[in-house]
C-alpha cells in the first residue's frame, strides 16, 4: 500500500479523512464541496461513493480527480477507473492500484484527453471502477450522474460533482481551443521596472503579445484585472482585424496583490494572465495566459520587494 497523508476535511463527500493518492499531497485548494447525497456502490462487505473535482492545480494540467470514498469497515483496492462521456474525443482510462481504507477518500488522478468543442459540454458522465474487496474478489461498478442510483453495482455521483464539473473543466478548455484558431496570446519574456503607483507599492511593465492565426476572424482583446498574487492593468484593450498579420502588443503594469504566507505559498493560478476575447463581436470568452516558469523570476522579485 503506498503511504498516504492524512488530513481532515469537513464537507467531503461522505464523512471520514482523505487520503491523497497517487503519490500527491493532501490539496489545500479544494473546490466547493459537492452535496454529500450520492448513491453508493456494494463492494463485497462495503459500499463506494465517488465524486469528479479538478483542483486550481490541475487545470493547467488537464487532469481530474476522481474522489473515491469508502465509508465501510473493510479496505478496497482500486485497480482500474474510467469515465464514460461524449466531451471526450478519446476514452480516459487509468491503471491504478490505490488503497481506500475504511472511513477513507483518496483522491484519482486521471489524465484528460482533448476535448469534444461541438456542443457536448454538458453531455452526461459516469465513472467505472475495478476493486478487488478485501477478500481480493473483483468488482467492476459504475457510478453515474443519474439520480436515485438502483443501488448494487451501480450508483450516481454526488450531486453537482459529474456533469457539472465536467462541463466547467470543458468550457474553460473549448474556450482557449476556439480562441487559439484565431490569435495565439503569450507574455513577453522581458518585464522591467514599472516605478511604484503614488501610494509607493511597486510594479512592472511587460506586455500581452497577441499574434493573428492566418485565417482568424477579428479579435478584441481585454486583460481581466486579478488573480490570486497579481493584478494585471492596461490603459486601453486591443483588437486584431480580419486577415490582420501584424502581432499586437498590450502593455501590461503589474503589482501585487496579496502578500499574506498563505496566499503566496500555496498559489496555483497567480502566473496565469486572465484575457476575456471576443470573437468577432461574440460573448467574450475568458482563457488563462500562463507566464512561463523561467520567465517569473522577475513576478517573484515583486513580491519580494512589495512584501518585504
Amino acid at each position: 500500500m503506498r503511504s498516504a497523508a492524512l488530513v481532515c476535511a469537513a464537507g467531503l463527500l461522505l464523512a471520514g479523512c482523505t487520503a491523497a493518492a497517487d503519490g500527491a499531497a493532501p490539496p489545500s485548494d479544494s473546490p466547493s464541496a459537492p452535496s454529500p447525497d450520492p448513491s453508493p456502490v456494494a463492494v463485497g462487505a462495503t459500499e463506494l461513493g465517488a465524486a469528479l473535482v479538478q483542483y486550481r492545480r490541475d487545470a493547467q494540467r488537464d487532469v481530474l480527480q476522481v474522489k473515491v470514498t469508502n465509508p465501510g469497515e473493510e479496505p478496497v483496492t482500486v485497480r482500474r477507473v474510467q469515465l464514460d462521456s461524449a466531451t471526450f474525443t478519446a476514452p480516459v482510462v487509468a491503471d491504478k492500484d490505490s488503497v481506500v481504507g475504511p472511513g477513507l477518500t483518496v483522491d484519482l488522478t486521471v489524465d484528460l484527453p482533448g476535448a469534444a468543442c461541438d456542443g457536448r459540454d454538458e453531455a452526461p458522465v459516469a465513472v467505472e471502477l475495478t476493486v478487488l474487496d478485501a477478500a481480493g474478489e473483483e468488482h467492476v461498478v459504475r457510478l453515474d450522474t443519474a439520480r436515485g442510483g438502483a443501488g448494487g453495482t451501480t450508483g450516481s455521483l454526488a450531486d453537482g460533482s459529474g456533469a457539472d464539473v465536467l462541463a466547467e473543466v470543458q468550457a474553460r478548455r473549448c474556450a482557449a481551443i476556439t480562441v487559439a484558431e484565431h490569435v495565439r496570446l503569450s507574455t513577453d519574456p522581458e518585464w522591467v521596472d514599472g516605478g511604484p503607483l503614488p501610494d509607493g507599492t511597486p510594479t512592472l511593465l511587460g506586455a500581452l503579445v497577441a499574434e493573428p492565426v492566418p485565417g482568424g476572424g477579428p479579435v478584441a482583446l481585454v486583460v481581466q484585472g486579478a488573480t490570486t498574487l497579481f493584478t494585471f492593468v492596461t490603459a486601453a484593450d486591443a483588437s486584431l482585424a480580419a486577415g490582420a498579420e501584424e502581432t499586437v502588443r498590450l502593455p501590461l503594469r503589474v503589482r501585487v496583490t496579496r502578500c499574506d504566507p498563505h496566499a503566496v505559498a500555496e498559489d496555483k493560478k497567480g502566473y496565469l494572465v486572465p484575457v476575456r476575447a471576443s470573437l468577432d463581436g461574440a460573448e467574450p470568452l475568458l482563457v488563462e495566459v500562463a507566464v512561463p516558469v523561467p520567465e517569473r523570476a522577475a513576478l517573484q522579485g515583486l513580491i519580494d520587494a512589495s512584501c518585504a
